[in-house]
This record gives structure tokens, sequence and C-alpha cells, in this order.
């Protein structure tokens, strides 16, 4: 569709065994400290720089469980505004390698 952007949200996860590449698909599973998990599926965007010896990667999920996440922490989320949440923990539940080219 013209004139439309698709709306995205990046988990940002530490990639301790530098296993994970762009385009791997990936499950997730966060958690809030009350004890709710939420799972969802996303895809490795792109290696983030090294710090503090370790890998992190980006990790791209749907728009919609981001807004979710945000309003379960009290977080509002406007238009254009970029949100950090850090109440959550991160879980890799399931990768799957990128297809074939």
């Amino acid at each position: 569709m013209l004139g439309k952007s698709t709306r995205v949200a990046r988990v940002y996860i530490q990639d301790i065994a530098g296993t994970l590449e762009p385009g791997m698909r990936i499950v997730l599973a966060i958690k809030h400290p009350n004890g709710s998990v939420v799972q969802v599926a996303g895809f490795v965007e792109r290696i983030l720089k090294r710090m503090k010896n370790y890998r992190y990667v980006s990790v791209q999920i749907p728009w919609q469980v981001a807004m979710s996440l945000a309003r379960q922490v009290g977080v509002a989320v406007e238009n254009g505004k970029k949100v950090e949440l850090y109440d959550y923990t991160v879980h890799i539940e399931g990768v799957s390698l990128p297809p074939l080219r």
C-alpha cells in the first residue's frame, strides 16, 4: 500500500553464544516481573556492536505485541516516539535458520 509504513518494534538481546545471524527466525518468551509470559515470533534483523565482550542483536517483532508489553508496565506510547522498556526478561524459545538462497 502506498503512503503507509509498517510499524515494527525491536527487542535487543545479548547473543552470548554468538550463533544468531541476520535472517534467522526466532521465538522469544518475554516475561514480566509479575510472572506473565508472552511468546512472540520475530526475526534477527541485524547484529549490533559488541559491548563488554558480548554481541547484541536486534530482533524485529510485531508492533502490536510491543504496544501490549508497554501497556502492561503502564507506559503510554505516542506516535513517532521511541519507548524503551526495561522490566522484562527475554528467553529464546526456538530458532530456525534462514531459507537457503
